[in-house]
């Protein structure tokens, strides 16, 4: 990978994490009452801790 690439990486990811999160405005505070409420679905917690473990 040539330099000019690896200085572009920070801002794409960046970009990229900003365009899922605006995506995603709507639905987390959702899924979250969900998981507060329903004991089915309070694992959902845990999701996002062993997504980030795994990546």
């Amino acid at each position: 990978m040539g330099d000019a690439v690896r200085s572009r990486l920070p801002l794409d990811f960046s970009v990229l994490l900003l365009a899922v999160a605006f995506l995603y405005l709507d639905v987390v505070p959702a899924m979250v009452r969900d998981w507060s409420q329903d004991e089915n679905y309070s694992h959902g917690f845990l999701i996002p801790l062993v997504s980030a473990y795994l990546l």
